[in-house]
């Protein structure tokens, strides 16, 4: 797996600008995204790693369901599930003519395996022991993991608030053999200890949840 270290990881990093569109409260915005999610659910590539692979440039040239559906066909052709080949021909065949008929292939049992995800609800497990409780204070561990986690680079090193102890969940980049679980906490950061007092900024100063692993937290002395 690739690290989280990366173009993947860009939130909150000087430059980029504030995120404020007039439609964000909207979960798909055309109705091609919404069967390019159930592509990556069909196909399991909705997983950070098939993304992650896509390469930076590729990754920051799509939108984010367009990643899903270069994540899908990449992990379709790495599995032999299809040809490299067929991609190739459809993508031909759509370029030359958009209103093209593309090919239907009727598989009742992956949309009832979709369907029974999609409607199968999280459960979470509850904590029974922590290293920390609602109102300490931890500090984000300073780290740099050879592999997927989901610790944004942000808030490394700055302290914070336990908000919420979540409940107890798989720890994200552990493979087969090495599977974990462990609390998640939900933490309080000040946007001044996260990026500085922004005298130029018309903003004010806000606060930051972030759900974060215990493992990724270390106490404040």
């Amino acid at each position: 797996m690739r690290t989280v270290d990366g173009v993947y990881d860009i939130g909150g990093m000087h430059g980029f600008g504030s995120v404020r569109t007039p439609d964000g409260d909207l979960t798909h915005h055309e109705p091609w995204e919404v069967r390019a999610q159930a592509v990556g659910l069909a196909s399991g590539s909705i997983s950070r790693a098939w993304i992650e692979g896509l390469g930076p440039a590729v990754y920051l040239g799509s939108s984010y369901y367009v990643r899903w559906l270069l994540a899908a066909e990449k992990s379709v052709v790495v599995q032999q599930r299809v040809e490299q080949h067929e991609l190739d021909h459809w993508l031909s065949v759509f370029r030359a003519d958009p209103a093209s008929v593309p090919p239907k292939v009727l598989a009742p049992e992956v949309a009832d395996l979709v369907r029974a995800g999609l409607a199968q609800p999280h459960i979470e497990t509850p904590v029974t022991s922590s290293s920390f409780a609602v109102g300490d204070r931890a500090r984000v561990r300073r780290m740099r993991p050879e592999h997927h986690h989901r610790c944004p680079r942000y808030v490394r090193g700055v302290e914070g608030e336990v908000e919420r102890v979540v409940s107890v969940d798989p720890v994200p980049g552990t493979g087969p053999g090495e599977e974990a679980a462990e609390p998640v906490y939900t933490m309080r950061f000040a946007s001044t200890d996260l990026w500085g007092d922004r005298a130029d900024d018309d903003e004010p100063a806000f606060t930051v949840l972030v759900d974060l692993w215990e493992r990724y937290l270390e106490p404040t002395s």
